[in-house]
């Protein structure tokens, strides 16, 4: 489990969010929804092309249902705070999730991107 949590964590420190022409902030959010929920490949949306080719598909949905997994037996998603820097198409900064169960809060650098209007993970 953790080594999948740490596999999640190195995606994160390449990435950054998307969202339906959404904020970053909105769009991080939504992410972290859609993994609350077990969407795997809604979460697997939010990711940038850049992020798919050099991940691929699959690895991409193996490392997000660890992920899912993790939040779940976390009591789920209490909140998602994420501070960003820069303007343009691309942002960079930390993020903080906290659970509503007993597991610790998680923090990440996040890079986010804008491809297309809209706001995706983007690799760093």
């Amino acid at each position: 489990m953790a080594s999948g949590f740490r596999w999640f964590a190195i995606v994160l420190l390449c990435a950054g969010l998307a969202g339906c022409g959404n904020a970053p902030k909105t769009a991080y959010a939504g992410f972290y929804r859609a993994l609350e929920k077990g969407e795997i490949d809604h979460a697997a949306d939010y990711f940038s092309s850049s992020a798919h080719d050099m991940l691929g598909r699959a690895k991409l949905r193996m490392v997000l249902e660890v992920q899912a997994d993790y939040i779940q037996k976390c009591g789920g998603i209490k909140n998602v705070d994420l501070e960003l820097q820069g303007e343009g198409d691309v942002r960079h900064g930390q993020a903080e999730i906290t659970f509503k169960g007993d597991c610790p809060p998680q923090k990440e650098k996040v890079s986010m991107v804008r491809e297309n209007g809209e706001w995706k993970l983007g690799v760093a």
